[in-house]
C-alpha cells in the first residue's frame, strides 16, 4: 500500500535543462531516506520548446524510497516564478505542506532536507522561510549580494517588511494557510515571496526563519538595472494591492459560510 504524501516540493524552472538535472540527483538522494514522504514536482515556466524537451527527457518520473518525482508540468506561457509555484501547489492534491526550492542548486540538498524535516515537525498553520543571513555556509557573489540587499532595503522602505531574507529560494506553508491566503496573492514575479509572507502575517501567522547554506551557481541572469526597476514597480504595486486585503478577506469569509 502506498504511503500518504507528507509534503509537496515544487521546483519552478525556466531554461533549467542544464542546472536542474545536475541538482536533482542530490535532492533525491537526501529525500529518499528522509522520515517523511515527498512528492517532487517540477514546473517549467514556459521555456522555449528545445529547453522544455531537454528537461522533460532528462527528468523522467521515478519513485525512490520516500521521494516520488512526478512527471514535469509545463506552463503554456512564461508568467514568472510565483505563477509557476502557484500552479505547482494547486496541481498537487496531497500533502499537508506546500514547499518550493529554486532549481539552480544554490541551496545544498542537505539543507533542503534539514529545512523540510524542521517544517514537518511544526504545527499548522505554518510559514517557514529559508534564511541565508543566519547560516555559516553562505557564499554569494557581489552582484547577487547587491541585488539582495537592495531588494531588502526597498521592501523595508515601501512595505515595512523586516525579514532578513525574503528572497531565499526555499519556503514552506501549510496547506490550510495557503488556502486562506491564496486570494491575497497577486504578484507572480520578484514580489511573490514578499506577497506570500505579508499575506501570512495579515491572517496572524508570523513567518519563521530557518538558516540554510547557499552558494552562487553559474548560469543566472540577474541584471541590476532592468531587474531593479521591476523590483521597485512590483513592490509599489503590492503596497497598493495590500490596502484591499481586508475587503478581500471579508468577502471570502462570507462566501465560505
Amino acid at each position: 500500500m502506498e504511503k500518504e504524501i507528507d509534503l509537496a516540493l515544487i521546483i519552478p524552472a525556466w531554461c533549467e535543462e542544464k542546472r536542474l538535472p545536475n541538482y536533482l540527483p542530490f535532492l533525491i538522494s537526501e529525500l529518499e531516506n528522509a522520515p517523511f514522504q515527498t512528492a517532487l514536482q517540477i514546473v517549467d515556466d514556459g521555456s522555449p520548446e528545445s529547453s522544455w524537451k531537454a528537461l522533460e527527457l532528462a527528468i523522467p518520473p521515478v519513485k525512490k524510497g520516500n521521494c516520488e518525482v512526478r512527471k514535469p508540468l509545463r506552463m503554456p506561457v512564461n508568467r514568472g516564478k510565483g505563477a509557476t509555484i502557484l500552479a505547482g501547489w494547486e496541481s498537487v492534491s496531497d500533502g499537508k505542506l506546500l514547499c518550493f526550492v529554486d532549481a539552480d542548486g544554490a541551496i545544498p540538498a542537505s539543507c533542503v532536507r534539514d529545512f523540510l524535516s524542521h517544517a514537518i515537525r511544526k504545527s499548522a498553520p505554518l510559514c517557514l522561510i529559508g534564511a541565508r543571513s543566519g547560516a555559516a555556509d553562505v557564499k554569494r557573489g557581489p552582484l547577487r549580494r547587491i541585488v539582495s540587499v537592495s531588494f531588502q532595503i526597498l521592501t523595508a522602505l515601501i512595505l515595512g517588511r523586516h525579514v532578513h531574507d525574503t528572497q531565499c529560494g526555499l519556503k514552506a506553508v501549510s496547506r490550510d494557510l495557503f488556502s486562506q491566503i491564496r486570494p491575497l496573492i497577486s504578484e507572480y514575479g520578484f514580489a511573490f515571496d514578499v506577497n506570500l509572507l505579508l499575506a501570512a502575517e495579515t491572517v496572524g501567522v508570523n513567518p519563521e526563519e530557518f538558516p540554510v547554506g547557499f552558494r552562487d551557481i553559474a548560469g543566472g541572469s540577474v541584471h541590476i538595472i532592468r531587474h531593479g526597476r521591476k523590483m521597485l514597480s512590483s513592490l509599489l504595486r503590492l503596497r497598493k494591492e495590500k490596502n484591499r486585503w481586508p475587503e478581500i478577506l471579508k468577502s471570502t469569509s462570507l462566501l465560505a459560510r
